[in-house]
């Protein structure tokens, strides 16, 4: 019996010897309770070099940037298929390739086309060239930076059987031009005033308007003795049936025929527009000369109101006449510098010297005020041989 008590009396000590030492075991590391134990990190919540595909934010295409407003007035009453460096980057696209959104407006010729500029209505013109010095003599700070015609395509036309041989035999007749307001009256003034005669006392300029067909009926109708346009028009006229003797001034072959002017501030504020107006309009001389009846067709697609409803082929071939005869005075083999819409220095300093010896200028002005090549580089910044093979498959509209 003792022995039994002994063994209780063990245990019992045992017993309270273990409860003792759990008491003192220290509590460093315990198991928290469950309800403590910090919530896992979601995966999707884990830091990783790869976004889980349900949180990637979808591929979101760059805002594209708004297209820069821009609108050229061009220096006639319509913009004819002798100007392809304003309709071809219209109907190919070539403007929003380049971030324009531009509108074309035919003002009525280049005075009227300097007003608009003047008034804030329009931010580039392409004039006929002896506006540009007429309006900086006016205080409006002009700067040619681009040459789409690069000879003086300006000229006075008689009829080939007529009996004026020379501009001196001119005195006191009728000469037919664009209007009222147009640069070729200045011009008649200046051509008279180098053979020595007073345009306006010895001679009568009347508007026969931009229409072909009015100006050559005119001339049928012995309304007026001779016409004076650009090359363009008389080849519409000669399609017609008409011969012409022409009376220029050879020097002035070498200055620029059509300029394309905005202002100074204009240039400077915005030079990427003004390159990216350069370079549609060289791209466009190339590919006018490359396939003038592809040039055609595109003016047609440009000016859905152009386009013949009669005979098309015939319409075709005397478009064609009319654009080709332009791009004789379009063409750069020959000058100085060929790249597309180069200002020629020598050229600018000829036609002011032709103005200011004709009395039509009343100081002397300096070629290196009226132009800037500062584009020509990124203007001629393309692929010719591009161009041409799109021109070669032709225009589809």
């Amino acid at each position: 019996m003792r022995a039994v008590k002994r063994v209780w009396l063990v245990l019992i000590v045992v017993a309270l010897l273990m409860a003792g030492c759990q008491q003192a075991e220290p509590t460093g590391a315990p198991e928290e309770p469950a309800v403590e134990e910090p919530a896992e990190v979601p995966a999707t919540e884990e830091p990783s070099d790869e976004e889980p595909a349900t949180e990637e934010p979808a591929d979101e295409e760059p805002a594209a940037e708004e297209p820069v407003q821009v609108t050229i007035a061009h220096g006639g009453s319509v913009i004819g298929v002798d100007h392809p460096g304003q309709y071809i980057p219209l109907a190919l696209g070539w403007y929003e390739e380049e971030g324009l959104d531009v509108t074309l407006i035919p003002a009525g010729g280049s005075n009227q086309a300097l007003q608009l500029l003047i008034a804030g209505e329009a931010d580039i013109i392409q004039i006929a060239t002896d506006v540009l010095p007429l309006g900086r003599q006016e205080g409006v700070d002009l700067v040619s930076f681009y040459v789409p015609v690069t000879r003086s395509n300006a000229r006075i036309g008689v009829p080939a059987d007529s009996e004026y041989e020379d501009i001196i035999d001119l005195v006191g007749a009728t000469i037919g031009v664009p209007a009222a307001a147009s640069s070729h009256v200045d011009h008649v003034r200046a051509l008279a005033g180098q053979a020595g005669i007073d345009a306006d006392t010895e001679m009568t300029m009347v508007p026969t308007g931009f229409n072909p067909a009015e100006a050559g009926q005119a001339l049928r109708s012995n309304n007026v003795d001779a016409l004076a346009y650009w090359s363009g028009f008389f080849a519409s006229l000669e399609v017609e049936g008409f011969e012409f003797r022409y009376f220029v001034w050879e020097p002035l072959l070498q200055a620029p025929g059509h300029v394309v002017v905005a202002t100074r501030e204009y240039i400077e504020q915005n030079p990427e527009v003004v390159a990216r107006v350069a370079r549609s309009m060289a791209r466009a001389a190339v590919y006018a000369f490359a396939n003038p009846e592809a040039a055609v067709r595109a003016y047609w697609a440009a000016f859905p109101e152009s386009r013949p409803s009669g005979d098309e082929e015939a319409a075709l071939q005397a478009e064609v006449h009319r654009l080709n005869t332009q791009l004789m005075d379009m063409t750069v083999e020959g000058r100085e510098d060929t790249r597309w819409g180069w200002n020629d220095p020598a050229g600018w300093q000829i036609q002011l010297d032709f103005m200011l010896d004709a009395g039509v200028l009343e100081e002397a002005m300096s070629a290196q005020e009226v132009y800037t090549n500062e584009f020509i580089d990124e203007a001629n910044d393309f692929d010719a041989a591009e161009v041409e093979a799109l021109a070669a498959e032709g225009f589809e509209q």
